[in-house]
């Protein structure tokens, strides 16, 4: 990821240098004055070239942290896409049209000095027409292999972008798939605990009928042990009762006895 975020930054201040000579050359052809110019304040503005600023830039870049990289990544992917809408749009637009219409402009250009020279005096020469005219003849031949430059150059940044993308896409997908594979088994793990669960809830099932079972058993024996001991606990009262018949029976003998006696003795 560092090397690749070194050779964008690389290539960025490549075409900074690139397209400083390119703003240079017009800042000359602008100070080339014409017959009727007059030079001013905002032509004799000079254009500082940013190497300086291009090592200190790089210097940076080298020490900053890794929170900052992807604003850095995010600023990159706009002036890219900003690139790719311009050379798409001077695509657009062939380059017959545009050698026409550049001929066209340089037409009018000189039937407007044909018209001013009329106004101008004799002593003026034309020379400075016709050499704005034959410089802007080298601009128009110059254009297209300025967009094939800048065109490459763009691919290049592209790919690079697209290379960056897809390694964070490949590091993001491979933390999704541990994750996945994590989940996976932490679901089988669970699947296997349901099983196991499930069999033992089955056993539980039937020692719980078995234990009912026994329970319905239980119940017949100590029913029958019951009635058992009914029965036992009847016989004892039985004799009872009829031990306390006997002994009323024998206290009434008695009775009838002593008053026998009784009688006998009073006869």
């Amino acid at each position: 990821m560092k090397k690749l975020m070194k050779n964008l930054m690389e290539l960025l201040i490549e075409e900074e240098k690139q397209n400083f000579p390119l703003e240079r050359e017009i800042a000359n052809n602008k100070g080339v004055l014409g017959g009727n110019e007059v030079a001013s304040e905002e032509d004799s503005i000079e254009l500082v070239a940013p190497s300086a600023e291009a090592d200190k830039s790089e210097d940076n870049i080298e020490e900053r942290p890794m929170k900052k990289r992807r604003k850095l990544q995010r600023s990159l992917a706009s002036e890219v896409v900003d690139r790719r809408a311009r050379l798409r749009a001077r695509r657009l637009v062939p380059t017959r049209m545009r050698t026409a219409s550049m001929h066209s402009y340089m037409r009018d250009a000189r039937t407007e000095d044909e018209w001013s020279s009329e106004w101008l005096p004799l002593d003026v020469p034309m020379d400075d027409h016709l050499e704005e005219g034959e410089e802007r003849e080298d601009e128009t031949e110059t254009e297209p292999l300025e967009l094939n430059k800048l065109a490459v150059e763009s691919n290049s940044v592209e790919e690079l972008l697209g290379r960056v993308v897809a390694e964070e896409w490949d590091e993001q997908l491979w933390v999704k798939e541990l994750e996945c594979a994590e989940l996976w088994r932490s679901l089988l793990d669970e699947k296997y605990i349901h099983k196991k669960k499930e069999i033992e809830c089955k056993d539980l099932l039937v020692d719980i009928n078995n234990a009912q079972k026994v329970i319905v058993e239980l119940r017949g024996t100590l029913e029958l042990l019951r009635k058992g001991f009914e029965r036992k606990f009847k016989r004892p009262e039985e004799l009872t009762a009829n031990l306390a018949a006997r002994d009323q029976l024998h206290v009434t003998k008695l009775a009838s006895r002593a008053k026998e006696l009784v009688d006998c003795k009073a006869v």
